[in-house]
């Protein structure tokens, strides 16, 4: 048991638990066969393994309904996405690897942070407050910073506008929106839309391109 007098979470469970916030953040339900996909693993392995942690207290489950995280399990899982966020800090920073492959090192690394190397961790980081995705770091305390973005997909043409965040952080698109200058920070301007969800027509600096709609949708943005 920790201090708490709570059994500690095992690596699975952290891992449910950050992936159903995941999921709710970014507006997605969180059904059982979409935390499924994210784990990895059958659906019928996430009905049991949700179903564990409802018996924890740490979410609200329905097996048809899907899962909706506790006050208790909302705290657990920013604990996790906190040490995460930190450690893909530490590796695009620090160690110099590329965006596209701290997201799976993170995975297997935050589990083994305990709280004194968290603190210092964030020391040594000088307080950054995104993962190197744009996504919000928490606070030790459990507070999240308040982003208004929308998709890309979503803003009017002529609108210049500013990368927030990488809803999908999958090594292969982050790995091409790299090669376009997709970062967070960057202003990039929608010139047209095609019909029918076909392609957006975008301007990165003097560069143009076409991106697909599930790309853009996975770009969030603000008003530049």
């Amino acid at each position: 048991m920790d201090t708490t007098g709570q059994v500690p979470l095992s690596q699975a469970e952290e891992e449910y638990l950050e992936s159903i916030y995941k999921l709710t953040r970014e507006g997605h339900p969180a059904h059982t066969d979409a935390i499924a996909a994210a784990v990895g693993v059958s659906a019928p392995a996430a009905s049991g393994m949700m179903k564990r942690l409802a018996s924890r207290g740490a979410l609200h489950y329905e097996p048809y309904g899907g899962a909706e995280l506790t006050r208790d399990g909302e705290k657990m899982a920013l604990r996790v996405v906190r040490r995460h966020r930190l450690v893909e800090r530490l590796l695009t920073d620090v160690l110099k690897l590329p965006w596209d492959l701290v997201h799976e090192q993170a995975c297997r690394l935050e589990h083994a942070i305990m709280p004194p190397m968290e603190a210092r961790l964030e020391e040594a980081l000088g307080g950054a407050n995104t993962c190197p995705h744009g996504h919000p770091i928490p606070t030790s305390d459990g507070r999240v910073a308040a982003q208004q973005a929308r998709s890309l997909s979503e803003v009017d043409c002529g609108q210049r506008s500013r990368v927030v965040r990488i809803a999908l952080e999958a090594a292969d698109l982050l790995r091409y929106l790299a090669s376009l200058g997709l970062l967070p920070g960057v202003e990039v301007t929608v010139e047209a839309k095609a019909p029918f969800d076909g392609p957006l027509m975008v301007r990165v600096g003097e560069a143009h391109y076409a991106l697909g709609r599930d790309v853009a949708d996975a770009i969030m943005v603000a008003q530049a």
